[in-house]
């Protein structure tokens, strides 16, 4: 009996430790702006990362020469502004560290939007471009798991880089009428109003035009996409050839106003992470 209630006990007290000690420390940004004040921050979030990826929620995009990534915040382990300025509209570049499939990496590229949450002096919200540098107080245990990477095909980029990439979708967006309604007071009947909407849409297949005709093809009976060598600015991305795995192949047009509202580019995962690549930076599409 005495035995018995000594398991019991260590069995308490273990589960006492893993109440006070098993949760670990709330997950803290520590950010300095450009003035020099330090702000502790909790449950930061980024407002203004493209819709263009698929669940962008909780995510901090990331601008590079060819690429756009999203780099869950989870992820993140320190971001400094390097003091450089880059790409067409001169902005500021940051070095992010960050964990992906379980193995740290790194990142230099453009930042823009808004980081908010809480602080001790209330809700706080700043422009990520007033940023100096932001380390959280600890790394998420989840995003140190490994995580085996399996390529469904690679593409070939302008600058004739190839790189393997999984679970790719075709990002476009478009609008919507949607019927609005407005309230009025008791006595007097609701009436609707037509609005335009903007929606994103992310999906596993292309839509395209063949001759006055219309075509939608899953990726799955795609062996390749190729976007040509040498053509117009203007046409990049808008013309293509499309060979099946069956061995037969066709001109295609960007089938944009035709009700799938075309292509604008395609998102997925890459070694670095999530991405989105306009249509414009793309030579090649090949599925294994």
């Amino acid at each position: 009996m005495k035995k018995l209630f000594s398991i019991f006990s260590i069995l308490f007290i273990l589960g006492c430790f893993t109440v006070i000690y098993g949760q670990t420390t709330k997950r803290i940004a520590i950010i300095e702006d450009q003035n020099g004040v330090i702000t502790e921050v909790e449950n930061l979030d980024v407002w203004g990362i493209s819709k263009h990826f698929y669940m962008p929620n909780n995510k901090i995009g990331v601008r590079t020469s060819t690429f756009n990534f999203a780099i869950p915040l989870d992820n993140v382990i320190s971001i400094k502004n390097n003091g450089e300025v880059q790409g067409k509209w001169k902005t500021q570049a940051f070095d992010i560290n960050y964990y992906w499939r379980g193995e740290e990496r790194r990142l230099t590229g453009e930042i823009s939007g808004n980081f908010i949450g809480k602080s001790d002096f209330g809700e706080f919200s700043t422009e990520i471009k007033n940023l100096k540098q932001l380390r959280f107080n600890q790394v998420s245990e989840k995003s140190k798991q490994k995580e085996e990477f399996h390529p469904d095909g690679y593409f070939i980029v302008r600058d004739g880089e190839k790189m393997e990439f999984r679970d790719l979708r075709r990002s476009y967006w478009g609008n919507r009428t949607v019927r609005e309604v407005i309230q009025r007071e008791l006595i007097q009947p609701n009436y609707y109003r037509e609005v335009k909407q903007q929606y994103y849409e992310h999906t596993k297949n292309i839509a395209f035009n063949r001759g006055e005709s219309a075509s939608v093809l899953e990726f799955q009976a795609i062996k390749s996409i190729e976007f040509g060598d040498e053509v117009k600015i203007s046409e990049q991305g808008n013309n293509f050839i499309i060979t099946l795995k069956n061995g037969k192949s066709t001109q295609g047009k960007n089938s944009s106003g035709v009700g799938y509202e075309g292509l604008y580019g395609f998102t997925g995962c890459i070694e670095k992470g999530e991405f989105f690549i306009h249509k414009t930076d793309l030579k090649a599409i090949h599925f294994y």
